[in-house]
């Protein structure tokens, strides 16, 4: 299965051409959701943060839904990928100090 990546501007189309692009698996404009699938780096790459953080300033996401695998084993180091994540956006989102403005929903596959 090959992935789409899809070019999301990130800022309202009133100002001058945006100087960075989002690049995201999936927009549902009538849903202002977001889909970002992910594997292997999810974590160790630190895909996780760019998706958190590149879905902050995309103007008509309301909501981001990542898929991350349940569990990888690469090598010989076995890879709990979805509990790692959650695990950080728990750190995220429970955190006074950062208000996320859009909904999150993480998938395992």
């Amino acid at each position: 299965m090959s992935k789409t990546t899809i070019r999301f501007t990130s800022f309202p189309k009133t100002e001058p051409p945006p100087s960075f692009v989002s690049k995201i698996t999936g927009v549902f404009q009538e849903l202002e959701c977001g889909l970002e699938v992910e594997a292997v780096r999810a974590i160790r790459g630190g895909a996780i943060y760019r998706d958190l953080v590149q879905a902050m300033v995309m103007v008509d996401v309301r909501h981001l839904c990542i898929a991350v695998p349940n569990y990888l084993k690469v090598g010989k180091t076995p890879d709990r990928t979805y509990l790692g994540v959650l695990k950080i956006v728990d750190a995220l989102f429970g955190h006074s100090r950062l208000q996320v403005p859009y909904g999150l929903t993480i998938i395992g596959y």
